[in-house]
């Protein structure tokens, strides 16, 4: 069996409880091992733009167009500002960003995971480790009961891999997600 991967998570400082999510952490860099969560902050604008086009990651998305910039700035601002509506963070490895992971409300009772990573086909490690420590963040420090995740139909493989990490089918797929 193998050892379990530690995660550590540096400076953080805990906010008041205000519902659903607690959108008030401001939470430092989650690392295990190469890889690294790092929370977005403004200055990762262009690097995250780049991120959220890469194809590989477009190809796995609801809309697979290409985001402007504009479209994109306004996304930052909508959801990433002050204050913010969701937790993003950039996935780091090797110092190199590859990826990104969130966590947003969906609705009033749940909050939904994402995790996107280039090359995921072949970086399988890397995208469990990124799955593994966002929800870490978000069982250990944000006290959330579960997580929810929608994978485009599409998809498969994304289904495939969600269910290697346990989660579960909550309903039926609708003519976009699978639940």
């Amino acid at each position: 069996m193998p050892a379990a991967i530690p995660v550590t998570l540096s400076s953080a400082a805990q906010g008041e409880d205000d519902g659903l999510m607690d959108l008030s952490l401001r939470p430092g860099v989650i690392r295990c091992g190469f890889t690294e969560l790092r929370p977005f902050v403004p200055a990762l604008s262009a690097t995250l733009w780049e991120l959220r086009n890469h194809p590989e990651i477009r190809q796995g998305m609801r809309d697979t167009t290409p985001i402007d910039w504009a479209a994109h700035q306004r996304f930052v601002a909508g959801n990433l500002g002050d204050p913010p509506t969701q937790y993003l963070f950039l996935v780091h490895h090797r110092y190199q960003p590859l990826g990104l992971t969130l966590l947003r409300p969906d609705g009033a009772t749940d909050v939904e995971i994402g995790v996107m990573v280039r090359g995921s086909g072949e970086r399988h490690l890397l995208a469990y480790r990124a799955s593994h420590m966002i929800g870490w963040f978000a069982f250990e420090k944000l006290g959330l009961p579960r997580l929810i995740s929608k994978v485009p139909v599409a998809n498969t493989d994304a289904l495939r891999f969600n269910l290697h990490c346990g989660f579960r089918p909550i309903r039926e797929p609708d003519s976009v997600s699978h639940y």
